[in-house]
């Protein structure tokens, strides 16, 4: 059970924080990220749970024993989206009544904030010293695999510090951060459905945004808002995307938190090279780590969680050869996207080591589904035909 605090001590708050977070079979990662949210200044961690076949429901039971998570399980009907259902079981529950702000994310996002000691409390305090304040956006930012080809076990946020140098423009995506009596709903990216006729929008620097993307149910993105409107002042959001290939691949068995149907999760797709990011280096999120440490120390010494894990999955070896919707590179790894190809000074295909989608016929012939730098175009000796060729070489 979640202890009694004294929430009015710290500042930019008058109730306890929460996390939510929609799970399946996620056992690998799951204990790092609880003790993180509990690093990070969340006092109450909900995870629900569906249709798990690795024992992370199991360990989520134990957790729940052991009063560092709230764990409810869901059974989502076909069609339906988990993540939507799941955060509905959450806003309902008892121990959320009294919850002051609360933050959305997945098991591979966590919360990096910049400012004060780093707790969500300081995110909070800063955001409030520019006004009132009913949700709070905070932007990706996408750490890269680093060229790892499989996943050989370890802790995800000291292995992974390569991540992008700055917001590309009309890419930004953003979790939020929100009051529970606000909102009555929570979509995957924000909260939905208001209370109040005008809820006040700020991003993590403290600028005001337009609210409407909160009035529109079916709306993922802050569209009507520009560029200069988010940053990663004061905080980020640390997207673990990939980790490894293989890792990246398994997200095809697992389904989509939406109940959505895409092909994103493909090696060299577009979500690929959007997440595939390993530009500098940033490890303002270790801060925490010794405290994350100690407390997947003390997990980990729990018997029951040793038993259950975390472990390999079964369908992780040599699935990123036996994809199927494609296959690594014949040198098995993605290569560096500034790489050059050896017949000619174009960038190479990115699923094709060594040659670009202009030298390469196989590729070019099927560059629709494979190739990021190709695109098609029309040849000026004959206008009907269409044929595919790098972008770079135009």
């Amino acid at each position: 059970m979640t202890t009694a605090r004294d929430f009015t001590a710290a500042p930019g708050r008058a109730g306890p924080l929460a996390v939510i977070a929609c799970q399946r079979n996620e056992a690998m990662w799951l204990l790092e990220w609880v003790a993180f949210q509990h690093a990070a200044g969340f006092d109450r961690v909900f995870v629900v749970s569906n249709d798990c076949s690795d024992g992370s429901d199991r360990m989520l039971d134990r957790l729940a024993e052991m009063g560092e998570v709230v764990h409810l399980r869901q059974d989502a009907q076909p069609g339906e989206a988990p993540q939507v259902s799941g955060c509905a079981l959450a806003l309902a529950h008892p121990q959320m009544a009294d919850v002051a702000w609360a933050f959305h994310c997945d098991i591979d996002e966590f919360l990096n904030v910049s400012c004060g000691e780093g707790r969500v409390a300081d995110l909070i305090a800063a955001v409030l010293r520019a006004g009132p304040t009913d949700c709070i956006t905070v932007n990706w930012r996408m750490f890269g695999s680093g060229g790892r080809r499989s996943w050989d076990g370890g802790a995800v946020l000291p292995s992974f510090t390569l991540t992008e140098a700055q917001l590309r423009k009309g890419r930004a995506m953003q979790k939020c951060l929100f009051r529970p009596e606000v909102f009555a709903a929570v979509h995957c990216h924000m909260p939905k459905h208001p209370r109040k006729a005008d809820p006040v929008l700020r991003s993590s620097a403290g600028v005001e945004m337009p609210n409407a993307p909160l009035f529109a149910p079916q709306q993922m993105r802050h569209q009507t808002a520009t560029h200069a409107m988010v940053s990663w002042e004061n905080a980020a959001l640390n997207h673990y995307a990939i980790r490894s290939q293989d890792v990246f691949l398994l997200k095809n068995l697992r389904g989509d938190g939406m109940a959505l149907t895409h092909q994103k999760y493909r090696l060299g797709s577009p979500f690929w090279a959007f997440a595939e990011r390993t530009e500098i280096e940033d490890r303002t999120i270790l801060r925490h780590w010794p405290a994350v440490a100690a407390r997947l120390e003390r997990y980990r010494a729990d018997p029951e969680i040793r038993a259950l894990g975390p472990r390999r999955s079964p369908g992780m070896r040599g699935c990123a050869q036996r994809s199927s919707t494609g296959r690594a590179g014949s040198a098995g790894t993605i290569p560096p996207r500034n790489s050059r190809c050896r017949r000619c000074p174009r960038r190479i295909c990115p699923t094709r080591p060594g040659r670009c989608a202009s030298c390469c016929r196989s590729c070019r012939a099927s560059a629709a589904p494979w190739c990021l730098m190709s695109a098609p175009i029309r040849s000026p000796r004959r206008p009907t035909r269409r044929f595919w060729r790098c972008k770079a070489a135009r």
